[in-house]
């Protein structure tokens, strides 16, 4: 059974519950009422019949009264009046032949008033103790019974037609609150990698069904975007991997075609050096990206000194580039524990080093100015340098793997520094933001909380 059914079949029971409980109550309460109400009326025609006889004293001063009072009379009803030694007084009808026992005049002595039935018959027994006389009154509560057989028989039948009626409304109401979802998994079988493009209807309003309609578009979209960048990815790797390879492979093949010196070979070797470093070094960046890409925060990282691992990557940074003016600034002077961060040094150092080597790249006048500033609660560094600004439309791409800004069309690289940055500040919870500075700066700030 699939949901939809469970959840039309679970409101139609506790709607049949509903309907059950409230079915009983009114036969219940009619009932009780239909019980009280015929022993009252018993009770009131016993009391007349009694009180008339009283009045008049003999049957034959009596009877006149007592005919009128029998128009009104219920449907087979008896009144039997007895003295104190149960001897009959008064017969109503005078055909009425009833066994009584000793056992009702002691109850209706003690009570005064005794209600009792026998089967289907409602019995009221008086004592009145100034006369020490006794009357039984009794009869059949023919219409009452009928009315609660028809009230049964109307009661089953609203059961039953609401029962069914309730299980159609909740059929309708479940396939109408089930729609979206069913869209939904229609959506889901056609969706594939080559297919991500069709959303589902979100609709109006903010119930549970348009949520996850909304939440599913979401995913659908992260993962069209995923599935972009990994096609992207992919090119972008294949094309940088493919330009050094045939370069290698054209210059190997001119050199085959031609008699060259021992200086031409040792330039064309130099070239290829070059190039099989240039693969080397994209080789080392998809690697060190897929790792990273699998690497997550640990709680049994060390704390390090910030400041050291700055001076330690711009020591090592000025060999690269030892044309490199490189400094580093104190916003304000900071506390010996503020400095230190929970991290992992080596990938830190990676981080600060691409940033540096970037700066270097791209400044114009090769000095590259690093600020830090730590409190309590985060350290922050910004790599700083003179030089070409990125577009704004280009800011946001800055961190897609092989994304290369209008401003490096003259350098060498392969756009994965930046990426690894990104994914370095990920594993530690940190951010990297791009501020584009008015007097001709490029700012890069790497935040790490504590």
């Amino acid at each position: 059974m699939n949901l939809k059914f469970r959840f039309a079949l679970l409101f139609t029971s506790f709607v049949a519950v509903i309907l059950i409980i409230s079915s009983i109550a009114i036969y219940v309460l009619y009932y009780n009422f239909r019980v009280q109400d015929f022993y009252r009326r018993v009770q009131s025609e016993g009391l007349g019949i009694y009180q008339s006889f009283m009045a008049h004293k003999t049957v034959n001063a009596a009877a006149p009264y007592l005919s009128k009072q029998n128009k009104y009379a219920l449907v087979s009803q008896k009144v039997i009046i007895f003295d104190s030694n149960y001897t009959v007084l008064h017969k109503d009808p005078d055909t009425v032949s009833i066994k009584i026992s000793k056992d009702f005049f002691k109850k209706a002595k003690a009570q005064k008033e005794y209600y009792f039935q026998q089967d289907q018959w409602e019995s009221v027994g008086l004592y009145f103790p100034e006369t020490k006389n006794y009357v039984y009154a009794t009869a059949f509560d023919r219409y009452g019974f009928k009315k609660l057989q028809n009230i049964k028989l109307i009661l089953l039948g609203v059961l039953g037609s609401s029962m069914l009626l309730a299980a159609l409304l909740s059929l309708f109401f479940v396939n109408q609150a089930f729609s979206p979802l069913k869209k939904l998994s229609e959506q889901m079988q056609r969706t594939t990698e080559l297919s991500n493009a069709q959303r589902v209807e979100e609709g109006k309003g903010n119930d549970e069904i348009k949520q996850i309609a909304r939440s599913y578009n979401a995913m659908i979209e992260r993962l069209k975007k995923a599935y972009d960048y990994q096609k992207s990815f992919v090119n972008h790797a294949s094309h940088e991997l493919r330009t050094p390879l045939a370069s290698m492979l054209s210059q190997t093949e001119a050199a085959f075609n031609k008699n060259l010196d021992d200086a031409g070979y040792r330039k064309v070797l130099m070239s290829l050096k070059e190039d099989q470093q240039e693969m080397i070094e994209l080789t080392n960046s998809l690697l060190l990206l897929s790792q990273y890409e699998k690497m997550t925060s640990s709680n049994d990282w060390n704390f390090i000194r910030i400041d050291e691992v700055l001076y330690d990557t711009i020591k090592a940074s000025k060999k690269i580039s030892p044309d490199a003016n490189i400094t580093l600034e104190f916003v304000s002077i900071p506390q010996e524990e503020n400095l230190l961060i929970k991290g992992n040094e080596a990938l830190l150092r990676s981080a600060i080093r691409n940033l540096i080597k970037n700066a270097c790249q791209y400044s114009s006048d090769k000095i590259v100015l690093i600020l830090l500033e730590a409190s309590k609660d985060k350290v922050e560094i910004t790599v700083q340098n003179k030089g070409k600004l990125v577009v704004v439309e280009e800011r946001e791409k800055l961190f897609i793997p092989f994304f290369r800004g209008g401003n490096s069309m003259e350098q060498r690289g392969h756009g994965l520094g930046l990426a690894i940055v990104q994914r370095i500040m990920d594993v530690h919870q940190g951010k990297i933001v791009y501020e584009a500075l008015t007097d001709g700066t490029n700012s890069f700030i790497l935040t790490l909380y504590k």
